[in-house]
């Protein structure tokens, strides 16, 4: 009688750790990976080992800058973000990462912005000045330095990196505000960017002969197209001049160095409508060269309302409204352009840099002079504190789900 007492509990002890192990595994039960689409969607800026598995993405990618790697380098020790990326990739090895060489250096570049002759020209104050200067990447002084460093971070990243990008959004330039790039794109007279495009990509070749090199993201600000793909007139000439020069110099690069180019990157920002011209026009300016290049976008991301506008405003103040339309969001604009011939997406990005009242406050304080940009804050899929998003359970779905076919990326 006592041992069938015991066999008893025996099973009874079975069935409960068999119940508790289902129960903690019934979400990664429910959301088994598909092959085919987790390696076409991706988050910007993800480290952690962890929320990978969890979303079952493919892609990350991450910015190296130049000068906190010199910072790093020279205290003996490898930055923070390529260990942390070389965990990543031994937790999560299917996962591609796209390394990006941003070239941002207080001293051995040369900006526009940093002529007093053009800062007074385009009355830089200093206010401005010390607003973008600290984010503007330029060409370097010298070229040999330039080199050296991409070849520390190659050399070190070529095991476990993908893709290398050389730069970010380098072609509104020679406009100063455009933050991410600022200096000459394509002047003989001068070190430009082809310049150093050129001087990555050959260090890089150098290296790992067989590395796959990714074109800087084009942002296309506030730009459409009609159905014949001639860009829409833009009411505000700053605008205009960016495109003007975006549209220019895209294809320069893409007329010189088509052959050096692995994959196209686009920006999908602005509204949902605007995605399948803008995949087209990038089609449209491969063609005209016979660059037959796979496009992707790493750097994917709404709800992206016209700032200053009541829905901006209302997305400011309103967090639990945008999180919900942020959601919605995400899954629509991923679909469309995975339907639209884009091979891979990722989402800009994993997580808050501010919580929803430092964004309040930012808002509301009249010296604050990046209001223009302040929802890129919250684009998060989680919050600043940790919490997920609405939108991180709908990534995780389409990752887990699947719509559209194979990534043709490496094919």
């Amino acid at each position: 009688m006592k041992r069938k007492k015991v066999l008893f509990l025996v099973a009874v002890g079975i069935i409960i750790l068999i119940t508790v192990f289902v129960i903690l595994n019934r979400s990664n039960a429910d959301i088994t990976p598909n092959p085919q689409l987790s390696d076409r969607i991706g988050v910007f800026g993800l480290v952690n080992p962890e929320m990978a598995e969890d979303l079952r993405v493919g892609w990350t990618r991450y910015p190296i800058v130049w000068t906190e790697w010199e910072e790093f380098r020279n205290s003996g020790t490898l930055t923070p973000k390529i260990r942390a990326l070389d965990r990543f990739r031994q937790r999560n090895p299917g996962v591609k990462i796209i390394i990006t060489l941003d070239s941002n250096h207080p001293t051995k570049t040369k900006c526009f912005m940093d002529d007093p002759v053009f800062r007074q020209q385009h009355n830089i104050t200093d206010k401005l000045y010390a607003t973008f200067r600290p984010k503007a990447n330029c060409p370097p002084k010298n070229l040999s330095e330039y080199k050296e460093y991409v070849r520390d971070i190659v050399t070190v990243g070529k095991d476990f990196v993908t893709a290398w990008q050389i730069g970010n959004e380098v072609f509104a330039t020679p406009r100063w505000d455009t933050v991410f790039y600022n200096g000459p794109f394509d002047d003989p007279n001068e070190i430009d960017y082809l310049d150093e495009f050129n001087a990555a990509y050959t260090t890089i070749k150098e290296i790992d002969p067989n590395a796959v090199i990714v074109s800087p993201g084009i942002n296309f600000h506030r730009s459409e197209f009609d159905n014949l793909l001639n860009h829409i007139q833009l009411s505000d000439p700053d605008e205009q001049e960016k495109w003007n020069n975006i549209a220019i110099n895209f294809s320069k690069l893409i007329i010189n160095n088509c052959n050096k180019i692995d994959m196209v990157d686009i920006h999908l920002y602005h509204t949902i409508a605007s995605i399948p011209n803008r995949v087209k026009w990038t089609s449209k300016v491969l063609n005209e060269s016979n660059c037959n290049k796979p496009i992707i976008s790493t750097e994917i991301a709404g709800p992206n309302p016209i700032p200053g506008s009541t829905e901006f405003e209302n997305y400011i103040l309103n967090d639990s409204q945008f999180q919900a339309d942020q959601a919605n969001d995400l899954q629509t604009r991923i679909t469309l352009a995975l339907n639209n011939g884009i091979q891979a997406t990722l989402w800009f990005y994993s997580q808050d840099l501010k919580t929803a009242q430092e964004i309040i406050d930012n808002y509301n304080d009249p010296e604050y002079s990046s209001a223009s940009n302040i929802l890129l804050s919250k684009f998060g899929l989680v919050e600043k504190d940790g919490d997920f998003k609405p939108a991180y359970y709908k990534l995780q779905t389409l990752a887990s789900q699947g719509i559209g076919s194979t990534c043709k990326v490496f094919e």
